[in-house]
């Protein structure tokens, strides 16, 4: 009777640790087949069409519309945009998503096109985050080691904000509203029109104008 042995394992013939586009494949994968299952398949189908793009990222953070959201009316606009929902090599927890503050700026995989923290964390369901004026209904909705998702109400729009100055001409960065001005959910613009200060009217002398 043939018996038949093997070599014991050592460090050498150990298989290797998975590199780290491995990792980010499967957890990829991970996250299109969780979102499938709970109510996010359309952002499961656009994983699916982004997968060969978003694999050469190292880590992500993906701004989530449920299908209810986006097949009442919010679908063109998110997924024309999708990729404006999405911080690139950034995986913020929920933590450190709460932890930014007014003003805080996102890069995304939209060149060009950042998001703007408008409303901190930490207010409570009176005082929900928001994101260029989107409320964040659900913080954490899915993690992995590379990827996390939070979702939104609504599509983000493109801010195009007509910044104020002072009066000393001094660039002023405040946000003066917090709600959209024009929001076009088709093209996915949000104008945000700052507020002009009252210039005071010159007072009429009223005994040297009585023949008028």
């Amino acid at each position: 009777m043939t018996s038949l042995s093997f070599p014991s394992p050592s460090r050498t013939s150990r298989s290797p640790l998975p590199s780290s586009p491995s990792i980010i494949h499967l957890m990829l994968k991970d996250a299109i087949i969780r979102l499938r299952a709970t109510g996010y398949s359309v952002v499961s189908l656009a994983l699916r069409v982004k997968y060969v793009e978003f694999s050469e990222l190292k880590s992500m953070t993906i701004f989530a519309l449920d299908d209810t959201a986006i097949f009442s009316g919010g679908g063109n606009a998110y997924l024309a945009n999708f990729r404006y929902h999405v911080v690139p090599n950034k995986r913020l927890t929920a933590a450190e998503l709460v932890s930014l503050q007014p003003m805080a700026s996102l890069t995304t995989m939209d060149p060009g096109n950042n998001l703007v923290v408008t409303t901190g964390g930490g207010g409570g369901p009176l005082a929900p985050m928001k994101i260029n004026y989107v409320k964040i209904t659900t913080i954490d909705l899915l993690h992995n080691s590379r990827i996390v998702i939070h979702g939104v109400s609504s599509p983000f729009p493109h801010m195009h904000h007509h910044q104020p100055y002072d009066e000393d001409g001094s660039f002023d960065r405040e946000i003066k509203r917090s709600n959209c001005d024009h929001l076009d959910l088709n093209r996915g613009t949000c104008e945000v029109e700052a507020e002009v200060p009252a210039v005071p009217q010159p007072r009429m002398d009223v005994d040297h104008h009585r023949g008028l």
